[in-house]
C-alpha cells in the first residue's frame, strides 16, 4: 500500500472519529448562539494579547472544530476561514455562524488537501495558526511556505 492511500484511509477514520467526538463535545455546552449573541468569546485574554490587532487581516483557522474560536476571531475583526475534517463540526459551525451573524466561512476538508489547494492557487493569509499538524506529510509541508503570513501592510 502506498503512503497516499494509507493517509486517506487514516484520515477517513479520523474524520469519522471527530464526527462522533463533536456530537459529544457540543451536547453539554448549552446555547452557544446565545453565548455569542451576548458578546461571548472563547479566546483567553492572553490569546487576544498575543494576536494583537487583527482587524481586516485574513486568517485561515485550521482544525477549527465546531467554529467557536473561529467566530471569536472573526468578532475581533479578522476575515476568517475555518477548515476542519469533521462533517459534524463544520455543519455545527455553519449553523452557529448563521444564528449569530458573525461573518466567517467554513470548509469541510482534509487540512492537508486544503493547504495544497490554497497554496497551488497562490492564496495567502496574514495569520495561519497550525495546531498539531504532523511534520511527516511532505505534500502539505512543501506548500506551507506559500501560506506564510503576509506582511502586516500587505
Amino acid at each position: 500500500m502506498t503512503k497516499a492511500p494509507l493517509r486517506k484511509e487514516l484520515h477517513e477514520e479520523n474524520r469519522l472519529s471527530w464526527n462522533e467526538a463533536t456530537k459529544a463535545h457540543n451536547s453539554h455546552k448549552g446555547d452557544q448562539a446565545k453565548f455569542f449573541l451576548e458578546g461571548g468569546s472563547t479566546l483567553f485574554p492572553e490569546e487576544k494579547e498575543l494576536l494583537g490587532d487583527i482587524v481586516g487581516l485574513t486568517l485561515a483557522h485550521l482544525q477549527c472544530n465546531a467554529g467557536q474560536d473561529t467566530l471569536s476571531l472573526a468578532r475581533l475583526g479578522a476575515v476568517v476561514t475555518g477548515v476542519d475534517i469533521s462533517d459534524e463540526a463544520i455543519a455545527f459551525a455553519q449553523k452557529l455562524q448563521t444564528k449569530t451573524g458573525i461573518p466567517a466561512i467554513f470548509h469541510r476538508a482534509d487540512v492537508f488537501d486544503w493547504l495544497e489547494e490554497k497554496a497551488l492557487a497562490g492564496e495567502q493569509f496574514h495569520i495561519t495558526p497550525f495546531y498539531d499538524l504532523p511534520d511527516t506529510h511532505t505534500t502539505a509541508n512543501e506548500h506551507l511556505h506559500q501560506l506564510e503570513p503576509l506582511a502586516a501592510d500587505a
